[in-house]
């Protein structure tokens, strides 16, 4: 029985459904990519769902299996469901829909089918995209067709009284616009378009690339009679993959320009006939996977709703402009008429493609759009470049609270934060000199910021900086990096408040003193630490005392230091290998960094010098094994960005005794006999009772090419290298740090120490864990195209009773070059001898026991190792004090992982963790530590 309805009254109709609400979580499931990072690409080619993979990969495989054509036939009613699904989601019937290769495809096969003549007037609004306007443009110089612009309304939208004045002028051939543009978040009015010229006859031709799949489109309620779109951007379908709809009775009058088998049929030799629907526009040649793979994302659309996924899209979008538009120094680009999914914004003083370089490092993805791709709309609005950011059904606020925080730190160490924006007022600079302010302030940043120590090279961004692109994620992905300190560059430390000096060492060694207040507020406890303060003494490194030659001298005698005037972003202290990874890849970052060096480049007294390196992946425990790929990755990407060899791949033996307890072993290594090494490398004959691990992937660096292209980058991307530079003594300061040169008081957010053997002299609390070696190397005559040669050997060792020999084929002309892993204890501060007699005699001894092919010695040199117990690094933050980093005590096998720490490093200074460094971190050293 019904409710009884009280008299007088009606019925009230039933209440709507509520709007279904998207279930992010379960998107993100389905789609593996949004765990590698938070994208915000979908205008450019958005994530695809394990559904979309799986069609395309099945498909594939059944090609594989069965053939093409027979897969296909069996594939039939898929791929006809395809159809059937686009023009659902377009309200167009089954035979007005053609699939194509791309929305450039079809727009090119509509374009010209409408056979334009001299004369023809085409329409076009701003917001047209770039191969759209290219099209227009050169039928306009080739054709004699006149393409008129249509001017935008005040809310960037296309002035539609100017487009019914347009159509009322004359006779056109075509309207068309871009439902939503390449270039920032507008969504034009299609259906008021699409009326104005639906009521002069004009066929309407609508750009949806940008808009199906986050916005609803219906052809019959927009009055589009051509639509084009793609299936890689907001309808998640794969790359090569785009639609073509032509509605009647536009369709049957419009004829393709070069018929194809699969449009038309050949009736005879001299006729043909066009099929009846939009297979007209096809070529029989298709990617039928792909085109699979782009049904199973329409069919995951529709079951989600369009409706829906607008809704959220929406949302996400417009509280993303609300936040960026909070930050001081961002600009929102969107003109008022935005909507929908695509964000749009630059940042002061910054090109938005580092912009865009220094989000990917933070594991945020996105674009930058130059104006070559919008001219029409990016020049008419003064715009070079913009950052586009385009959310999706996988992202959440979490990825949003990733942007906004990381697009806030950049700003930040660009100097771009709200003490900036004090200053500015303060200096008389308003809104409308902000940008140019801003660039004076890069260009203040990247030049000449003061003779603060020695010599000074200055760093150049140029176009090369554009081209070093980032590596592969290295860190847990959906971790939003911390802030930095300080927002702001720091002004002159105020004359108020005693500057900060470090405890200073009398000349007979260092002292470890510090106030224990210091230390506790470093901590964040009310208590000292039970580790010796990290506050550095003087280095004791007078002109008497340094060992080499003309290349290492001593840094000129101190003069009375300055009061810094400038923060830093990064100072790097120590430019061999580490030091000068780090420095190149926080300057591609586009950080303020500086680095220091005390002797000059390339000096001859630490670990970085000499002419080669070895790398290997054998190593004696699983832990290294993921640093060894991430560093194999590194020295790829850095050959890439330097354009220069720098590896060699050999293969390598590492041959111990068969009972050695902790033998080597990797991935991609197997262990051989000495038989088998013998064939593998016929140069190298193993004692008796021996086995060797056979690394394929092991070769030689070049180690000097490598410095200098480290530091090139480093230079080319802005970083600011000072060479005899010594570092006196440093100090946190708040949350800074402010660092001592002979000549220079500096102040800089973070501190990198690369400083190798002279590590405890600037951490003292390490000393007791480090131990300085002298070891020495060697070069004996072999006959390079002989069986020490590279035809003959690879790079090696052999744990002979002499130590560990090591060693690499006669390869540059100087010989086999070999030295024994181990030596005295050493002062990196004392006069360094050439190898005595005594060494060479010992390392000769174990060269000719499994290398009888040798000769004599023909030069030797020596270099420092700084060990731990373990023998594993030093990579983190001092303890007690974590603005400050450490990487060392390379105990003998650090160089080849020189790039890939300088990444790490850079990470760490960025806010960004880094577990996979946990087995190196200093905090093991010391009591409740961790490895």
């Amino acid at each position: 029985m019904s409710a009884p309805v009280t008299a007088g009254t009606a019925a009230s109709p039933p209440s709507p459904p509520p709007p279904r609400t998207l279930n992010v979580a379960a998107e993100r499931a389905r789609t593996p990519g949004s765990f590698t990072g938070h994208h915000f690409n979908s205008a450019g080619a958005a994530l695809l769902a394990n559904g979309t993979v799986e069609a395309v990969i099945d498909h594939l495989r059944a090609e594989s299996l069965s053939g093409g054509y027979e897969a296909a036939k069996h594939a039939a009613p898929a791929l006809e469901a395809v159809y059937a699904r686009t023009a659902e989601l377009l309200g167009a019937r089954l035979e007005e829909v053609a699939l194509v290769e791309s929305a450039t495809a079809g727009w090119q096969r509509a374009v010209s089918a409408l056979r334009l003549r001299p004369g023809d007037r085409v329409l076009a609004a701003r917001s047209s995209y770039v191969s759209s306007a290219l099209h227009l443009l050169s039928v306009e110089r080739d054709h004699g067709v006149q393409v008129e612009l249509l001017p935008n309304a005040p809310d960037g939208a296309v002035d539609l009284e100017a487009l019914e004045a347009a159509l009322r002028a004359g006779p056109a051939s075509l309207v068309t616009a871009a439902h939503v543009p390449t270039s920032s978040g507008l969504v034009e009015p299609a259906a008021a378009i699409g009326a104005l010229a639906g009521a002069h006859g004009v066929p309407f031709l609508l750009d949806a690339t940008q808009s199906l799949g986050q916005l609803p489109v219906d052809m019959g309620a927009i009055g589009c009679d051509l639509l084009i779109g793609t299936g890689r951007k907001f309808l998640r379908g794969p790359r090569g993959t785009g639609l073509l709809a032509v509605r009647r009775p536009l369709l049957d009058r419009l004829a393709p320009e070069a018929p194809d088998v699969r449009g038309a049929r050949w009736t005879a030799e001299r006729s043909w006939e066009l099929v009846p629907d939009a297979k007209r526009f096809e070529l029989w040649e298709a990617a039928h996977a792909l085109r699979l793979g782009l049904g199973a994302a329409l069919t995951d659309l529709v079951a989600l709703g369009v409706d829906t996924v607008a809704r959220h899209l929406a949302a996400l979008a417009t509280s993303l402009r609300e936040r960026l538009s909070a930050l001081p120094g961002v600009h929102v680009t969107d003109p008022p008429a935005a909507g929908g999914a695509i964000v749009t914004f630059v940042v002061d003083g910054l090109d938005a493609s580092d912009v865009q370089r220094q989000l990917a490092y933070r594991r945020v993805h996105l674009i930058a759009v130059p104006a070559g791709h919008g001219r029409w709309d990016m020049d008419h609005r003064g715009l070079t470049k913009v950052v586009r950011a385009s959310v999706h059904v996988y992202n959440d606020e979490d990825d949003l609270d990733a942007l906004v925080e990381a697009v806030r730190e950049i700003v930040c160490l660009q100097g771009r934060g709200t003490r900036d924006e004090a200053g500015r007022r303060e200096r008389g600079v308003g809104d409308a000199g902000r940008r140019n302010a801003g660039a004076e302030a890069g260009d203040a940043r990247r030049g000449n910021s003061g003779p603060e120590t020695g010599e000074t090279r200055r760093g150049n961004a140029g176009p090369e900086a554009d081209a070093l692109m980032p590596g592969p994620p290295l860190s847990t992905p959906r971790a939003t990096p911390p802030g930095p300190g300080p927002q702001g560059p720091a002004a002159n430390v105020d004359a108020s408040v005693p500057t900060p000096s470090p405890v200073r060492a009398p000349s007979d060694g260092p002292t470890t003193a510090a106030p224990a207040a210091a230390r506790a507020t470093a901590l964040g406890t009310g208590t000292a630490p039970p580790t010796p303060s990290p506050v550095t003494p003087a280095l004791t490194n007078s002109p008497d005392r340094v060992p080499g030659d003309g290349n290492a001298k001593p840094a000129p005698t101190p003069a009375a230091p300055r009061t810094p005037h400038h923060t830093h972003d990064a100072i790097v202290v120590g430019l061999g290998v580490h030091g000068s990874a780090a420095l190149r890849h926080l300057a591609v970052r586009g950080l303020d960094v500086l680095g220091l060096e005390q002797y000059g480049l390339g000096h001859d007294l630490g670990s970085s010098h000499g002419e080669t390196r070895m790398i290997r992946r054998a190593y004696p425990h699983p832990d290294w094994d993921a640093l060894v790929d991430t560093a194999y990755r590194a020295w790829t990407e850095l050959e890439g960005a330097s354009k220069a060899q720098l590896l060699d791949i050999t293969g390598g033996l590492y041959a111990a005794p068969q009972d050695r307890p902790d033998p080597l072993r990797g991935p991609g290594c197997r262990q051989v006999d000495g038989e088998e090494a013998a064939r593998i490398f016929p140069g190298l004959r193993l004692p008796t009772g021996f086995n060797a691990v056979h690394d394929p992937r092991a070769g030689i660096i070049d180690a000097r090419e490598t410095l200098r292209a480290q530091l090139t980058l480093a230079e080319r991307a802005g970083a600011h290298i000072h060479d005899h530079a010594r570092v006196l003594g440093w100090e946190p300061d708040g949350d800074n740090v402010v660092v001592r040169t002979g000549r220079a008081v500096l102040r800089t957010r973070r501190l990198v120490l690369c400083t190798g053997p002279w590590t405890a002299a600037q951490v003292p609390s390490l000393a007791p864990h480090l131990t300085v070696t002298r070891i020495v190397n060697a070069y004996f005559a072999a006959d390079p195209v002989g069986p020490l040669g590279s035809s003959g050997l690879g790079s090696f060792s052999v744990d002979l009773p002499q130590g560990l020999l090591y060693g690499f084929p006669a390869t540059d002309g100087r010989g086999l070059k070999a030295g024994l892993d181990s030596g005295p204890p050493w002062d990196p501060q004392a006069a360094r001898p050439e190898a005595t007699d005594a060494e060479l005699a010992l390392l000769a001894e174990a060269v000719a026991q499994v290398l009888p092919g040798a000769g004599p010695v023909t030069e030797s040199l020596t270099c420092l190792y700084t060990m731990t117990a373990d023998r594993r690094f030093i990579v983190g933050e001092v303890p007690a004090v974590p603005q400050v980093l450490v990487a060392s005590a390379c105990s003998g096998h650090g160089f080849k992982f020189g790039p890939a720490i300088g990444e790490a490093l850079a990470d760490l200074v960025c806010g960004i963790a880094r577990p996979d460094l946990d087995f190196l971190s200093p905090a093991r050293l010391f009591p409740g530590g961790t490895s």
